[in-house]
């Protein structure tokens, strides 16, 4: 309750107040607060050399006991000290400069995952396993069926293994007043309509004509088990986001907390997912084009591949580091520690309200 005065409070101050507090005089900051402060205590602050709201920001206890002891009062220190706090929420803030190891392991993981079309697009290219010729029962699976067995079952792990990460880190920089309920909901929405987008795309690959003259020929075997690899997590968010969607609209900002809690790992899911089937995606619309335009353009297409792939990890694990500092760090260091489905309902809502 305490909490959602201040923030209440912050919001006040900083609609009457606008961006760019900083350049803005003492004059023009009492001006703009008028409704809190008298013109008086313009005066008497540019008298004592505080012309800023920046300067503001800067007062000392040692200070403010002399200005208070000169005419302004307690309920007016408050006023400017949450217009400083004001200021200083407004400044972008980054938790870590740029590092070298994230980019240098987002590289690696690019190339890494640009090579597989590549590679698959240079062996039907230049060997006997081009386009024309259709592989054997053997060939099948040993080229195609095993490696797409082995991948369906490490990227169910993967999705399954992070999507509570997700989860976590939407609860954790959560600021307070904010509805953890509405933000789950947009969030739920936002995904299930993206992975709907591609879905869409990835059904009419799969429909539309091989990229090559033999339908069961190495490069469209290769790109078919990879529009299948991208249909299935786009349709699982779709589906997953539907259904939660389903049970957390009828609850209130509480029950709805609660129930987030009891099923973390569902609700970021949807999300994993979604970045899953993109990145899938991205091989399968490369062996199109090794198939439709030849090696030259599909070698192109790699380096586009290679360039989202590194994208979308290097943001991602940028955005997972970032801390909010509006939280106070005991509220964020407890949301650090996750619940799990065995504990009471009234444990979650002391976690995560």
């Amino acid at each position: 309750r305490i909490q959602a005065e201040i923030h209440s409070q912050l919001q006040t101050v900083k609609k009457a107040v606008g961006p760019d507090m900083d350049d803005v005089s003492v004059t023009d900051l009492v001006r703009k607060l008028s409704e809190f402060l008298p013109a008086g205590v313009a005066n008497l602050l540019e008298e004592q050399d505080i012309r800023t709201a920046a300067d503001v920001a800067d007062i000392t206890d040692h200070e403010w006991n002399h200005l208070m002891r000169l005419g302004i009062t307690v309920g007016q220190k408050k006023k400017l000290v949450a217009a400083a706090l004001a200021t200083k929420l407004d400044e972008p803030t980054r938790t870590f400069p740029g590092m070298v190891s994230f980019n240098v392991f987002c590289d690696i993981v690019a190339v890494l995952w640009a090579l597989v079309p590549l590679s698959i697009g240079t062996v039907s290219e230049f060997t006997s396993w081009n386009g024309e010729r259709a592989l054997d029962r053997y060939e099948a699976a040993v080229a195609v069926l095993a490696p797409g067995g082995i991948f369906a079952i490490a990227i169910s792990l993967v999705v399954k293994g992070f999507a509570e990460l997700f989860s976590k880190d939407v609860l954790q920089i959560r600021s307070d007043g904010k509805s953890t309920r509405d933000t789950m909901s947009n969030n739920l929405m936002n995904m299930g309509i993206v992975s709907a987008l591609v879905l869409t795309v990835v059904i009419a690959m799969m429909q539309a004509d091989p990229p090559a003259e033999e339908p069961r020929s190495l490069i469209c075997g290769a790109y078919m088990a990879f529009c299948v690899a991208s249909l299935v997590p786009c349709l699982l968010s779709v589906i997953l986001a539907s259904q939660l969607l389903l049970y957390l609209e009828p609850l209130d900002d509480t029950a709805g907390h609660i129930f987030i809690g009891f099923n973390l790992d569902y609700f970021g899911e949807p999300l994993f997912a979604t970045l899953v089937g993109v990145t899938m995606f991205m091989p399968a619309l490369a062996l199109w084009t090794f198939g439709i335009y030849g090696f030259q353009i599909g070698y192109i297409m790699c380096i586009g591949q290679w360039y989202v792939t590194r994208r979308t990890v290097l943001t991602q694990m940028y955005i997972t580091g970032y801390v909010n500092f509006s939280i106070d760090p005991e509220v964020a260091t407890r949301r650090k520690t996750i619940s799990h489905p065995g504990q009471s309902q009234t444990q979650y809502r002391v976690r995560y309200m």
